[in-house]
């Protein structure tokens, strides 16, 4: 099953995200706490990780490389309502961040962000799986 992985501190976020994205293909893991969701990495292989910009314990922007060091082909993800673009900049070419969606967002919106990161996560398995043969 597809795995994606949301971390934001606002519970009802996460709640909001968790609640369009249910679905019978992929399973939807969030949490308030970077630092477990960094634990979580460590036992679960995601296809997309979510992360907000402006978190109390450790920014988005972090989180992603973590994510990046951790798990290189999950397409990472950047949610926020107070992104500057110097920021974005920063996150999409250093980090190679697939996408950044604006809060507040429109379901639909973001239903089809995700699915696009999920093909791109997709697309990456399949390249370094013909890749290493």
């Amino acid at each position: 099953m597809i795995k994606i992985q949301i971390v934001d501190d606002s519970q009802n976020t996460l709640l909001a995200i968790e609640r369009r994205l249910r679905n019978k293909w992929y399973e939807v893991q969030t949490f308030t706490n970077p630092h477990t969701a960094l634990q979580a990495l460590k036992t679960n292989e995601y296809a997309v990780v979510i992360a907000d910009y402006k978190m109390p314990i450790m920014d988005g922007i972090t989180y992603l490389k973590h994510t990046k060091q951790r798990q290189p082909l999950a397409a990472r993800v950047l949610l926020s309502a107070h992104a500057e673009t110097n920021t974005l900049e920063k996150a999409i070419n250093e980090l190679g961040i697939y996408r950044f969606i604006s809060k507040p967002w429109t379901d639909n919106k973001l239903e089809e962000h995700v699915i696009s990161a999920i093909n791109e996560h997709l697309e990456k398995v399949i390249w370094e799986k013909n890749h290493d043969e």
